[in-house]
C-alpha cells in the first residue's frame, strides 16, 4: 500500500480525512515511528483485462468475481487478525482514484502489471504459446513480462528474466536446428 495512494483513518476520529491541515498532522504525530503496514500479495488466478477505448487509450480491468471478492475478504481477515493479536490498532484506509475520490468496494492494485500478451496452451486462452511465439505470427516473439499469464507477487524482475533467458534459448536452438538442416 502507497500512502500516497490512500487515506487514513484513525478509529473512533470523526473527522473527514485529509492530506493535509491539523488532522492529517494529529494523526501522523500519532502514527510515528510506530506504523505497521502489511500487505498481501497473492496469486489470484487470470482475470485482468487490458482494452482499449474508442480514443486509443489503454484501460486495465479487473472484473470482481464472486471467488476474487471471497479471496479478498479472507486476507483481508487474516491480515486484520495478525495485527489485532499482537496488540496493534487498526488504521482504515481508503485507496484513492486518480481524481482522489474514494474507490468503491473491492480495490485491487499492481506494481507489476503483466500478462497483456499472456502465455497459454491455445490462442483462445491468450497471445503467445509456451516458447514465446505469438500465436499464428511464426517468428514473432515475446519475452518480457507482458507474457508472464497471471500475478508473480515478489521478485518479479529475477522471474520475468528467467523466463526472457528461457525464451531467448529456445529461440537460438530453433535457428540452430533450422540452419542445420538446410546445410
Amino acid at each position: 500500500m502507497l500512502v500516497s495512494a490512500a487515506r487514513m483513518h484513525l478509529e473512533g476520529d470523526r473527522r473527514d480525512p485529509a492530506w493535509w491541515g491539523t488532522p492529517h498532522v494529529e494523526l501522523m504525530g500519532r502514527m510515528r515511528r510506530r506504523m505497521i503496514v502489511i500487505a498481501a500479495f497473492g496469486l489470484t488466478p487470470p482475470g485482468a483485462a487490458l482494452e482499449l477505448s474508442d480514443a486509443g487509450d489503454a484501460r486495465v480491468s479487473l472484473p470482481l468475481s464472486s471467488g476474487l471478492e471471497r479471496y479478498h475478504g479472507e486476507t483481508q481477515r487474516l491480515l486484520e487478525s495478525i495485527l489485532v493479536r499482537n496488540g496493534c490498532r487498526l488504521v482504515r484506509t481508503d485507496f484513492l482514484d486518480k481524481s482522489l475520490a474514494p474507490e468503491e468496494g473491492v480495490h485491487f492494485s499492481t506494481a507489476h502489471q503483466v500478462g497483456s500478451c499472456r502465455m497459454a496452451d491455445a490462442p483462445s486462452a491468450g497471445v503467445v504459446n509456451a516458447h514465446g511465439e505469438v500465436f499464428g505470427c511464426p517468428g514473432l516473439y515475446v519475452s518480457d513480462g507482458a507474457c508472464i499469464p497471471s500475478s508473480l507477487a515478489v521478485n518479479t524482475s529475477l522471474t520475468i528474466l528467467a523466463n526472457a533467458e528461457r525464451i531467448a534459448a529456445g529461440i537460438l536452438d530453433r535457428y540452430r536446428l533450422q540452419q542445420g538442416a538446410a546445410a
